[in-house]
């Protein structure tokens, strides 16, 4: 499951080493980070203060999120088809 979370400058400071031990990071801007949850777990364990901004309530697989629909048409129509209404509203 994967968390965001920010940090302020001090707690960064404090926070990197376990950052970069532990799991590969997404860093954005603004000292916020996109972690593993066991690295969180592990943040919260050193008294490491931070705000969660988000949490991954599932994790992806093929059948949801983006995946799951990324390439497809959720239609059935024909290209063609498509083309034609489009003609058609123009």
């Amino acid at each position: 499951m994967k968390i965001v979370i920010r940090l302020n400058a001090k707690q960064e400071a404090l926070a990197l080493p376990i950052i970069l031990r532990q799991s590969p990071a997404m860093v954005l801007s603004n000292r916020t980070y996109i972690l593993e949850e066991k690295v969180v777990q592990s943040l919260k364990r050193k008294g490491i203060k931070f705000k969660e901004l988000s949490r991954q309530t599932r994790p992806q697989e093929s059948r949801n999120g983006i995946a799951g629909i990324f390439g497809k048409w959720p239609g059935d129509e024909t290209d063609e088809q498509i083309e034609q209404a489009l003609k058609d509203l123009s």
